[in-house]
């Protein structure tokens, strides 16, 4: 990772991306997700047309 080889010591990037990497890192306790986000992008899932049990499942995983 680019901050933790010093390469940089901050970058902008997706939040759910951010927490990942920081999770992943050597050192988790060293890196911080700090600020407002710059934009939002929704997720979505795609699902078969024709498997409106399965679109169900989805939806309500979703909103839990």
């Amino acid at each position: 990772m680019l901050v933790e080889s010093d390469r940089a010591v901050a970058f902008a990037m997706d939040d759910i991306l951010l927490f990942g990497l920081r999770t992943n890192s050597k050192n988790p306790a060293s890196l911080e997700v700090v600020g407002d986000s710059l934009q939002v992008e929704p997720y979505a899932c795609m699902v078969r047309k024709d498997d409106p049990e399965f679109k169900k499942l989805v939806d309500d995983t979703i909103n839990a």
